[in-house]
C-alpha cells in the first residue's frame, strides 16, 4: 500500500476514534462491518453504545460559546424559560410609510447607496470558488463582505494531514461551484492556528455556517449528502 493512502487511513481512523458518530453514516458501513468483524465495539448513535453504557448527547449548537474549546462549551446547562407571553394588548398599525429609520431620513439616494454598498461587497467575494483563509483579519474581512452582501458563509476547517479531509475537500470545492451565492472559506488550522483556537477547533473536518456575521449551525462530517443539506438549509 502506497505510503500516502496508509496515512489517509490512518487520519480516518482517528477521525473515528474521536467522532465515533460518523460510523453510522451509510457510506462508511463497509468501514463499520469491517470493524466490527475484529469485536470492535461502536457507540451506537444518539445514546447507549454496545456496551451497556449511557453516552450524554452533545447540546445544541446555541450552547456553544465562542473562544472556547468545545469540549468545555458542551458542559454548558442549557435552561428552559417558564416566561408566557402576553397578548392582551395588541397595537394596531398606521397607514403611515416609515420615513426615517433611527435619525436617518430613507431616500432614493440612502437605498441606491445601500445597493451600491451590497454591489461592492459581492465584487470582494469569489463567486463559484473556495476562498483561503490565511489570518483572523483576513476571516473578518470576508465575512463581512458576505454579510453586507446577505450571503451565507461556509467556513470549512481543514488540515493537509487529515485524511478524512482528503476526501470531503473536493465536495467543499464541488459545492461552491454549485452554490454561486454561498460564500466558501477554508481554514488550515495548521497555517492559521490563532483562527482555529479562536473557533473551538477540536476535531476535523468541521464545518460551520453563519448569516449576518452569526453562526447558525455547525457540522462534523465528511458525508457529502448531510453537508450539501445544511447548505441548503440555511442558503
Amino acid at each position: 500500500m502506497e505510503a500516502q493512502r496508509i496515512q489517509e487511513l490512518k487520519g480516518l481512523v482517528e477521525f473515528c476514534k474521536l467522532n465515533p458518530h460518523v460510523l453510522h453514516t451509510p457510506s462508511l458501513a463497509f468501514f463499520k462491518n469491517f470493524l466490527q468483524s475484529f469485536g470492535a465495539r461502536i457507540p451506537a448513535f444518539g445514546g447507549s453504545s454496545n456496551d451497556g453504557e449511557d453516552h450524554e448527547d452533545k447540546k445544541p449548537f446555541a450552547s456553544r460559546k465562542r473562544n472556547a474549546p468545545m469540549e468545555d462549551a458542551l458542559n454548558d446547562d442549557i435552561v428552559e424559560s417558564d416566561a408566557e407571553l402576553d397578548n392582551s394588548d395588541i397595537v394596531e398599525p398606521d397607514n403611515d410609510p416609515p420615513q426615517k429609520v433611527g435619525a436617518v431620513e430613507v431616500t432614493e439616494d440612502n437605498q441606491e447607496a445601500a445597493q451600491l454598498s451590497k454591489a461592492k461587497a459581492m465584487a470582494a467575494l469569489a463567486e463559484g470558488e473556495v476562498i483561503l483563509i490565511h489570518s483572523g483579519s483576513d476571516l473578518d474581512e470576508k465575512l463581512d463582505a458576505a454579510s453586507k452582501a446577505s450571503c451565507l458563509s461556509v467556513l470549512y476547517f481543514t488540515a493537509t494531514w487529515c485524511g478524512p479531509c482528503l476526501y470531503v475537500g473536493p465536495v467543499f470545492t464541488s459545492l461552491a461551484a454549485k452554490y454561486p451565492k454561498v460564500v466558501f472559506l477554508k481554514v488550515d488550522i495548521d497555517e492559521a492556528r490563532q483562527v482555529a483556537f479562536k473557533w473551538g477547533i477540536s476535531s476535523i473536518p468541521t464545518f460551520f455556517f453563519i448569516r449576518n456575521g452569526e453562526e447558525v449551525d455547525q457540522l462534523v462530517t465528511v458525508d457529502k449528502n448531510a453537508l450539501e443539506q445544511k447548505i441548503a438549509q440555511h442558503a
